[in-house]
């Protein structure tokens, strides 16, 4: 039954590339998570408080994000918000450059801002996109095998961005998982996830 919807989900366009937006945008995440709050003690001198304001300031992007969501999909559709909204969390992690710019403050929040305002639009559309070409009788094990291997990768992550860390640095190690993230904009951008054919128009 698993290896039926695994492989559904691969042999299927859109859902493939979903698949590789979840596991490149959740690995650079874990990455940058593995480091972060190093980075941000140890080299931007936040103190705790600081650091829990300014990341529960940037939080409040969820909410107003998740509030809109519906909205701005019925306006640029699925696949156009899902890219739009990979953009968004790509930029995330670099906003943490900001700090050894003279911006500390201003460094955590936007990353958290960032990060945040992309996740709820993502998630309603690519599962929207998964629901729309998924038959009803695999729907259980799509949505299984998908979240299987993107959320492996988000355990993955901070392990390999904790062992990087040590060897490179922070900094370093921030830059490669936001490389990380750029790359998963790319499978985002692929027209027949766009717009995939069997959407239903709205």
């Amino acid at each position: 039954a698993a290896r039926e919807g695994l492989a559904f989900v691969l042999g299927q366009s859109a859902l493939r590339r979903i698949v590789v937006i979840n596991t490149l945008g959740n690995l650079g995440t874990g990455i940058v998570d593995g480091v972060a709050l190093v980075f941000v003690y140890r080299h931007l001198r936040l103190d705790a408080a600081t650091v829990g304001f300014a990341m529960a300031a940037g939080s409040a992007g969820f909410l107003l994000s998740a509030s809109v969501s519906s909205v701005i999909t019925r306006g640029l559709g699925p696949g156009l918000t899902l890219a739009i909204s990979c953009l968004v969390y790509s930029a995330a992690p670099f906003a943490l450059f900001l700090g050894p710019l003279g911006y500390p403050l201003a460094a955590v929040m936007v990353w958290r801002l960032l990060y945040g305002v992309s996740l709820p639009p993502y998630d309603v559309n690519a599962a929207t996109i998964r629901q729309a070409v998924t038959p009803d009788r695999l729907q259980g094990r799509a949505i299984a095998a998908i979240n299987t291997i993107g959320w492996g990768a988000l355990g993955l992550g901070p392990l390999l961005g904790g062992v990087l860390g040590e060897r490179i640095g922070a900094q370093p190690t921030i830059l490669i998982g936001g490389c990380a993230c750029v790359l998963a904009i790319v499978p985002a951008l692929v027209p027949r996830l766009l717009e995939p054919e069997e959407l239903p128009r709205t």
